[in-house]
C-alpha cells in the first residue's frame, strides 16, 4: 500500500464503514452475506484468511454465518493499516474468539504455502499496489482445492445503472467535501477505474481454475471466485 493510501485509511479508520455504507447506499452489508454464502458453499472451510481485512466487517459477517450455520471456523485477519486493525479488535473483542487481526501485506503474505481452506477480501483489491502478487499470493497460501472469494465495487455493466452509478457519485464527491474530499475522492476514483474482467484473467494466470465473476445488488459491486 503506498503511503498516500496508508495516510487516507489512517485519517478515516473511524468513519470508514460508515462512508462504506453511505458509497453503497446501504448495500454493503448484503454484498457481504452474499460473499459469506459462496464460502460456505465451500465443502470444507474451517481456516479462512482475509486479507486486507480493515475493520474487520466481512471476518466478522463470515463468523455470524458459519455460526448459524452450525460450522466452526477460525478466521485470521491481515491489513497494513494498524489504526484500521485497531478499529476492528475493538468490535472483536469479547464476542469473536474465532477471529484474530494483525498487520500484514496482501502482496506478501506471511503466511506457510497451503495453509488455508479459503481466502477472502472484501473492497480493498482496488488499493493494492499489484493485482498479479496479490492473486499469487493467494494461491500459494490456499490448500489444493482452496477458494478464493473476492469482493468489490466497480462501474457496472448496465448502460443504465452506470449512468445512475455517476450521478451519484458526483453526488458523494459534492458530499464529501464537507466530510474529507480527499477520502471521498480517492474511494469514489478507484471504483471508476477498477476493471473485473483483467481480474478474472489474473485470477486465471496465477492458477484458479472455474474462475466467475457474479454482479451483485444495484450492479455496482461483484464477488470472483476461483478454486486452487
Amino acid at each position: 500500500m503506498s503511503k498516500k493510501v496508508d495516510r487516507i485509511f489512517s485519517s478515516i479508520h473511524n468513519r470508514y464503514d460508515l462512508m462504506n455504507s453511505v458509497m453503497s447506499m446501504g448495500f454493503d452489508r448484503v454484498w457481504r452475506k452474499r460473499a459469506s454464502a459462496e464460502v460456505l458453499s465451500h465443502k470444507k472451510v474451517e481456516k479462512v484468511l482475509d486479507v486486507a481485512c480493515g475493520t474487520g466487517e466481512f471476518s466478522i459477517m463470515l463468523a455470524k454465518q458459519m455460526k448459524k450455520a452450525g460450522r466452526r471456523i477460525s478466521i485470521e485477519g491481515i491489513d497494513m493499516n494498524a489504526k484500521m486493525l485497531s478499529a476492528g479488535r475493538v468490535k472483536i473483542k469479547g464476542r469473536y474468539e474465532n477471529i484474530h487481526l494483525e498487520v500484514g501485506d496482501a502482496t506478501n503474505i506471511n503466511r506457510k504455502s497451503s495453509s488455508f481452506d479459503a481466502l477472502t477480501t472484501a473492497f480493498a483489491m482496488r488499493d493494492f499496489d499489484s493485482l498479479e502478487r496479490f492473486a499469487a499470493e493467494s494461491y500459494r497460501v490456499l490448500k489444493k482445492g482452496g477458494k478464493i472469494v473476492a469482493l468489490d465495487m466497480a462501474e457496472p455493466d448496465s448502460r443504465m445503472q452506470r449512468l445512475f452509478f455517476r450521478c451519484y457519485s458526483t453526488v458523494m464527491k459534492m458530499e464529501g467535501m464537507f466530510v474529507d474530499k480527499t477520502a471521498y475522492d480517492f474511494l469514489i476514483e478507484s471504483i471508476h477505474g477498477f476493471d473485473k474482467r483483467k481480474l478474472a484473467g489474473i485470477l486465471k494466470a496465477a492458477g484458479f481454475r472455474n474462475v466467475k465473476i457474479k454482479n451483485l445488488e444495484t450492479g455496482i459491486a461483484f464477488v470472483a471466485t476461483g478454486t486452487k
